[in-house]
């Protein structure tokens, strides 16, 4: 698996599809990895696109770095592109790596042609915030990751959208590096505190965001207020998704992914 070195982390990365493909990087969530899009996207994708999968810092395969940061995750895009000859390309980010891939295309939108979000928001959920109190983010950790009783919680109240890939899911959860999970939950919740509206309205990359027709009701006001500070925002509600279209309905989201390809213009 190649990889490139940003500061003293390795990231490791995959390419796949035709050279000749419409450049696609795809991001994933937190505690996740790159095996979330190949388990059932990425045979879908591969014939069009020329796909960029990559394992963020403390996830996967990749290496955990002490000093995360928006302007790191920048830099780290930047050379994954560079590395695999890329420019111009469809940035699609799931959840928190959505938030990375907004944040990325509002730095460089020279880059990016257009920027596709599944199930993101820029303020931090409710139900994350117990792990940024004192004393308490390893603990709740280890409880849902090391306890049968948490273990359960997690599969079957978080997870729990479907059986065949919650287990993968849940494995994958528990390979991330702990510590890593932690400072990615205090970087997202300093980045919902600040207000974004300016630079929202700076980015003239035409947006696509997915929701899920079943997720969290709490995801629906978040996109509203998204997209009322972008200049070209649609969003696709994909009915019989929750919070995983990738997993759940990957032909649905394959399909959103070529029709954008085809827009050329990037219309919405």
């Amino acid at each position: 698996m190649p990889l490139v070195r940003i500061e003293e982390c390795e990231i490791h990365y995959e390419l796949h599809g035709p050279e000749s493909g419409e450049p696609l990087v795809c991001i994933h969530g937190w505690n996740g990895s790159m095996q979330g899009f190949k388990s059932k996207l990425l045979p879908k994708l591969s014939g069009r696109f020329r796909v960029l999968l990559f394992d963020l810092p403390g996830c996967g395969k990749s290496e955990p770095c002490k000093r995360l940061s928006f302007e790191y995750f920048s830099q780290m895009l930047n050379q994954l592109l560079d590395a695999a000859g890329m420019k111009n390309a469809v940035i699609f980010g799931f959840c928190m790596g959505g938030v990375i891939a907004l944040d990325f295309a509002i730095r460089n939108p020279q880059l990016v042609r257009r920027l596709v979000l599944s199930e993101t928001r820029i303020d931090f959920p409710l139900i994350l915030k117990a792990l940024l109190l004192p004393g308490l983010g390893m603990p709740l950790l280890d409880f849902f990751l090391r306890n049968r009783a948490g273990e359960a919680l997690v599969r079957h109240a978080i997870l729990q959208r479907d059986v065949d890939y919650r287990f993968q899911m849940y494995h994958e959860f528990r390979s991330a590096d702990r510590q890593s999970a932690l400072q990615y939950m205090k970087i997202m919740a300093a980045y919902a505190r600040q207000d974004h509206s300016c630079r929202l309205l700076s980015l003239t990359v035409p947006v696509t965001v997915i929701r899920g027709g079943r997720s969290s009701g709490l995801i629906s006001g978040s996109v509203r207020s998204l997209c009322r500070n972008l200049r070209c925002c649609r969003v696709v509600r994909v009915k019989h998704a929750g919070h995983f279209p990738v997993e759940e309905v990957p032909d649905s989201v394959a399909d959103i992914l070529q029709n954008i390809s085809q827009d050329r213009n990037g219309e919405s």
